[in-house]
């Protein structure tokens, strides 16, 4: 048999892994977008490595049981690689310019959109390399970007929301956080009557969140875990810690009040979808 022509059926009867690139890759900082298609084309991205993770153990393991004792993501660098390309010498320089600029700012939005949704994380840009040479006329292939995130966890720009109206001084309800990562809620109360009203507390996941004041009808209380501040009417007041966490999975709440309270209110839970 012609061994050529059977090297080569076989190579054309082995599955081929076709390449594709990707048609929905949307990189937006501060509202400039990073690969629109016409000037900028993103060609390369590491946003979904993990960051840095901080992670610690027993100092004698062997003896004390090498458990490990603490895991937090410190961390995350997103590095990009984009392609610049126009039609004359001086329309790129005014691209390079133009991409100067848009990142100047201290601090602004990554938004990336991954399987429809956007991730957002607060970031700044650290480091922007063109790697010009001099037959780069019109076009620039291996453009660097890193962007060092205030928080490695990123968010969901849109929000979710759980309304439980004209509730009276206890209530039990349940909300399931569906997605990867646990997330900080903000719960508002909208007091629509009250009488000896001096404290509101709230358990979850074996946590106790206790405020105290001196609460009247049409009062609007705020806890808001990404502050770490609780607001009536606007103005800081004096918690207990810890502030309620929704963790992944279902999340057990329990509302009450000081017992010879009378009350009437509506409670909104806000909280976001995060991803690592």
């Amino acid at each position: 048999m012609d061994q050529t022509l059977l090297n080569s059926g076989l190579l054309w009867a082995s599955p081929q892994k076709i390449k594709k690139e990707s048609e929905a890759w949307s990189f937006v900082f501060d509202w400039f977008n990073l690969n629109d298609g016409v000037k900028f084309r993103l060609i390369e991205s590491n946003h979904d490595d993990v960051g840095s993770i901080a992670y610690e153990t027993f100092n004698a393991p062997r003896t004390d049981g090498g458990f490990a004792l603490s895991k937090y993501y410190r961390t995350k660098t997103i590095n990009l690689t984009i392609v610049i390309s126009w039609q004359s010498e001086e329309e790129l320089n005014d691209a390079i310019d133009d991409l100067k600029l848009a990142t100047s700012k201290m601090e602004g939005f990554l938004d990336i959109t991954i399987n429809g949704i956007v991730r957002r994380w607060k970031a700044t840009l650290t480091g922007l390399k063109f790697n010009r040479r001099s037959y780069n006329v019109d076009f620039l292939q291996n453009v660097q970007l890193s962007f060092s995130c205030v928080d490695p966890i990123a968010f969901n720009v849109n929000s979710i929301s759980e309304t439980f109206s004209e509730m009276s001084g206890f209530i039990e309800f349940e909300i399931e956080n569906k997605w990867k990562v646990s997330t900080d809620p903000t719960i508002y109360f909208i007091i629509n009557q009250a009488t000896n009203l001096t404290e509101i507390n709230i358990e979850t996941n074996w946590y106790l969140f206790t405020i105290w004041n001196n609460f009247q009808t049409w009062d609007v209380i705020a806890i808001d875990w990404n502050s770490k501040l609780v607001k009536l009417n606007w103005e800081t007041i004096i918690y207990s810690w810890l502030f309620p966490i929704l963790e992944t999975g279902i999340n057990h709440f329990i509302i009450s009040m000081n017992e010879e309270s009378l009350t009437n209110y509506d409670a909104v839970v806000i909280y976001q979808k995060k991803f690592l």
